[in-house]
């Protein structure tokens, strides 16, 4: 049978709309749409005219794993991001999109706080725009927490896993050649290598933080609070450095739209260092909770 005509009973002049009501009739046209059509819901007839559709309408359906697949009309609006196996879960950063180039490995806070918001980009999935009704000002809680690494990168000799494994860490002889404690010969390549992926787990490859934006005319404003830091994995090699972050942060909202955004920013020693490559970030959640006197 169809949609139920308890459920979505005709309103009237002066009817008050409820998040009850609203919540059952997006109910009432899921249970409909996902399965709950009946042959005795097609209005047939033996007129071409009165027929809802034909065989001709008929076409194989598609199906696409997309990034927002659900809106629950509630007192706030809630996304379903999550797709099984699905790349939509994965906010990817790469250094082609912008970086911040520190130079010499150096990472300055206070640099980077200083840098405009435009350079920062919303991550995908933690952003909103929040209508504040009324004519004064509301607090609102921030809460948000997802998952990242870092991935690629290079550490100059392109080593290979198996070549990692049976690295016994010794010397080898090179034409005798002297190290720079002059004695033995130069270092092995594969500790060479793998020093340059021990440096590189150490720095900082993405930052993130909040930022709020009242629309009125000052900009966005940074929440210092909020601020993380995520480091290198030194071309995959150290699992530890998949870090999982969480930030809670207490904001003022204006009356009308705000906009509130948790952004990131690459951060690159210089252009040319191969170190760096891509940053990824999943299982993000995201909430904007206004509390109204």
């Amino acid at each position: 049978m169809g949609v139920s005509s308890l459920i979505f009973s005709p309103f009237s002049d002066g009817d008050t709309v409820n998040a009850e009501d609203l919540r059952a009739r997006f109910e009432e046209i899921e249970r409909v749409l996902n399965g709950g059509l009946k042959k005795i819901d097609l209005a047939t007839g033996p007129g071409e005219e009165t027929k809802i559709f034909d065989t001709r309408h008929i076409i194989k359906p598609e199906f696409y794993s997309i990034a927002n697949n659900r809106i629950i009309g509630t007192s706030s609006d809630v996304y379903y991001r999550n797709r099984f196996f699905s790349s939509f879960n994965t906010y990817v950063r790469h250094e082609v999109t912008g970086s911040y180039n520190t130079g010499d490995g150096n990472f300055s806070r206070s640099d980077l706080l200083a840098l405009p918001a435009e350079s920062w980009t919303p991550v995908d999935g933690m952003a909103a725009t929040v209508l504040i009704q009324g004519d004064s000002d509301v607090q609102a809680h921030v809460t948000g927490s997802f998952y990242a690494h870092a991935g690629g990168g290079n550490d100059g000799f392109n080593t290979k896993l198996a070549d990692r494994r049976i690295d016994t860490g010794t010397s080898y002889s090179d034409g005798g050649e002297p190290t720079v404690l002059g004695s033995g010969s130069k270092a092995n390549t594969i500790q060479e290598a793998a020093f340059n992926r021990c440096m590189a787990c150490g720095q900082f490859i993405a930052a993130f933080i909040l930022y709020v934006d009242k629309l009125d005319g000052n900009g966005p404003e940074q929440q210092i609070a909020s601020l993380r830091l995520l480091h290198n994995r030194g071309e995959n090699s150290y699992v530890f450095r998949k870090q999982q972050f969480s930030f809670t942060s207490r904001i003022t909202l204006s009356p009308g739209p705000n906009k509130v955004s948790y952004r990131s920013i690459y951060r690159m020693p210089e252009a040319t260092s191969i170190s760096f490559n891509h940053v990824f970030v999943d299982n993000r959640n995201f909430f904007v909770d206004v509390h109204y006197k």
